[in-house]
This record gives structure tokens, C-alpha cells and sequence, in this order.
């Protein structure tokens, strides 16, 4: 029987009782209306043979089909199930993944919840509450983010209920005061952007794509009815999860610029933006990552990206507020610098760029292959 580890404040070890465990009540459960013959989202795991983890951060690709087997029955492979997904080899670079679904318990802290996602390498975890009984909602970078910007003043205050605002306050007064005294239980979805939403376990993936597609969210909670009519927490599914998959199955011709991916406008700030600069405009623009660019030269050049999951340098470690104030490409150059240290020496690039030429499987393979979740 599959466990379920809830990160708490002592050892991130322990296990709830089963009748916890059967007590979650995502917001919402996606029936599975395909008839017996479709692939389910369990029938990959079991031909991979493998142990489950934590898909919030996803692997390089390790499915390797040849162009001719790309070539199978979009529909059949469009059928195949989010279990399938959830259950893959460990990192070709070694690195061990979490071997049972992580969620984090909301008395953590958000310090301690920024290590834990740091930790497991994750970017996403739902947060369970033992007085509910459930999932109270999911916890990620941009949640985190926000929490930053609502302490720094940058986000104007919402015309919303007073109890709303009274628990915001609470919060940067909390946060001014010391910020390891916030449980991560305020903070959770506080960006509005990543409501937990649950796909059944035998799901076809064709559905989760969907649901990213409609709620425009990133990540998915994977559930398992059981016989008592209840919902058993299984593990998160990612966009980029599903994206490696789809590269790995079909072998599209057109290129990003024939389906109009190429669009322009590249949102992006320059190298004398602060960190804080940064994390401002991808709150404003609603997006996960922004360019930076040099423009001194007469053209725009680029230079790099930061992304909302570069928030952990910041509440992962003592001091890390003053990261805030950096210069955003001086940021850049050193965390990766620091990322390759941790790699083990393995060199890490700038940024990914493909060609409006590309084909749009060619772009998702790149993806795939270097673990990122965008391309310029």
C-alpha cells in the first residue's frame, strides 16, 4: 500500500494513519467516462516497473521510442493514464526523488516550507491540515513570491472582505516581525493561481491536459477513489511531466511559428533590475519566469532568466532578504554558478533557446531534456 509522507515540523518522516490519509476532499475529482479499452493513467506505471514519486519537478524524458513508434495512434497514446506518469525511473544524474507523495503539514512554517520544496525538489506540494481532516489547498513559488511582495509593500492591497484583509495584515505584520513565525497554512494559494484541483488515478492524460488548459494551472493532485467513496491522495502531475510524454510519443511537423507560438513581446527586464524588480513583474504579468535583457548595445540581448522557483535562494536560507536588492543579472550569474557547484561540476546554461523553425516536438523534447519549463 502506497504511504503518504506529510512534511511537519520535526522529522519530514512521518505517516498518517490510514483514515487520514482516506479523509482527503480535493475540490473538485475528474470522473473517468472513457470506456475499458483506454490506456489508464495507472498502466504506465506498471509497465515501467518502478517506484512512485513526486512528480511536481519532472525528469528528463526516459521514454525512447523511435520516430516510428512516435507515430502510433494519437488518440490511443492520448489515452494512456496520469499514473503511468507519476511512476518513472530516478534521475540519470543519480539524484534520488521522494519514493511517496509529498505534502506538507500547514503548521510549517514558511521558511521551513520553502526548504521542504528546496529539499525534495519540487515546486509544488498540497498542505494538509489535521484539524480539517484534508488538503486545504496546495503551496508553491508563486505563493511564496507573493508572500515577499505582500511584506515589501509592492502589491497593492485588494478590495476584498474584511476578514481577508485583517488575515493580510496579520501576515506582514507577522512577516516584519519575523517570518519564521508564519505558518504556511496563511499562504497557501495566497497567490490565486494554483487552486488544488484533483484528476482521478485512471484519468486518461487527454483529460488532465484539458483541465491544465481550462484552469490554467501548472500541476494537478492525482487521487484514488476508494471503496468507502473517498478520495486517497496518490501524487501530483506536472505540465511538464505530460509535455515530456507527449514528446516522446508523436513526432509533429509544424513548427512553433506555423502555430503561432511565436507571438513576440517578450515580457523581460534589464540587467540593472533588482531581484525584487523581477519577482514584481512576473506577479503583474501572471507568469513563472521573465528575461532578462541587455539593451546597452542598441539591441536586446539575452542574457538569462529568473524564475519564480529561484524564490527558494531567497526564503531557503538565513538572510536571504538581501538577495531582494541584487542586481537581478549579478543574481543570475551566481546562483548558477552555485547550481553547478551542486551538480557536481556539470556546467549549466545561461538559458534554452530554440528557432521559430523549430518544430513545436523538437522545442518539447529540448524541454524535456534539460528539465526546464520554457524555451526562448
Amino acid at each position: 500500500m502506497m504511504t503518504l509522507t506529510i512534511i511537519a515540523n520535526s522529522e519530514p518522516t512521518s505517516t498518517p494513519k490510514s483514515s487520514e490519509t482516506d479523509n482527503i476532499n480535493p475540490s473538485r475529482f475528474a470522473e473517468n467516462k472513457y470506456d475499458e479499452k483506454s490506456k489508464l493513467i495507472d498502466d504506465l506505471f506498471k509497465k515501467r516497473n518502478t517506484q512512485p514519486y513526486d512528480s511536481t519537478e519532472s525528469v528528463e524524458s526516459t521514454f525512447d521510442e523511435s520516430d516510428t513508434q512516435k507515430k502510433i495512434n494519437m488518440e490511443n497514446n492520448f489515452t494512456s493514464t496520469g499514473s503511468e506518469l507519476l511512476y518513472k525511473p530516478l534521475s540519470s544524474t543519480g539524484h534520488a526523488k521522494p519514493q511517496q507523495p509529498i505534502c506538507l503539514d500547514s503548521k510549517l512554517t514558511v521558511h521551513e516550507g520553502c526548504q521542504a520544496l528546496a529539499h525534495y525538489k519540487i515546486s509544488s506540494a498540497p498542505v494538509y491540515d489535521a484539524a480539517a481532516g484534508g488538503f486545504i489547498g496546495m503551496l508553491d513559488f508563486k505563493d511564496l513570491v507573493t508572500y515577499i511582495l505582500k511584506v515589501f509593500y509592492k502589491i497593492p492591497r485588494e478590495i476584498s472582505s474584511y476578514d481577508a484583509e485583517l488575515e493580510i495584515s496579520d501576515i506582514v505584520k507577522k512577516a516584519m516581525k519575523d517570518d519564521k513565525a508564519v505558518p504556511i497554512k496563511f499562504i497557501s494559494n495566497l497567490s490565486k493561481n494554483n487552486p488544488l484541483i484533483a484528476v482521478s488515478y485512471t484519468s486518461p492524460v487527454v483529460h488532465a491536459i484539458e483541465e491544465f488548459k481550462k484552469s490554467h494551472i501548472h500541476r494537478l493532485v492525482v487521487v484514488e477513489r476508494t471503496q468507502d467513496v473517498s478520495n486517497k491522495f496518490i501524487g501530483v502531475l506536472s505540465q511538464s511531466t505530460v509535455s515530456a510524454f507527449i514528446a516522446s510519443k508523436f513526432a509533429g511537423e509544424k513548427t512553433v511559428q506555423e502555430l503561432g507560438l511565436v507571438a513576440g513581446g517578450v515580457i523581460s527586464i534589464t540587467q540593472d533590475n533588482t531581484v525584487l524588480d523581477a519577482l514584481h513583474t512576473m506577479h503583474t504579468h501572471s507568469i513563472s519566469s521573465v528575461a532578462i535583457i541587455d539593451r546597452t548595445k542598441g539591441y536586446e540581448r539575452l542574457l538569462g532568466n529568473i524564475s519564480m522557483s529561484d524564490i527558494k535562494e531567497i526564503l531557503g536560507d538565513k538572510g536571504g532578504y538581501k538577495h531582494l536588492f541584487t542586481n537581478s543579472f549579478e543574481f543570475f550569474t551566481n546562483l548558477r554558478s552555485l547550481q553547478g557547484l551542486e551538480a557536481e561540476g556539470c556546467d549549466r546554461a545561461p538559458n534554452f533557446t530554440v528557432h521559430p523553425k523549430a518544430t513545436l516536438i523538437n522545442a518539447m523534447e529540448k524541454m524535456a531534456a534539460t528539465r526546464s519549463h520554457r524555451v526562448w
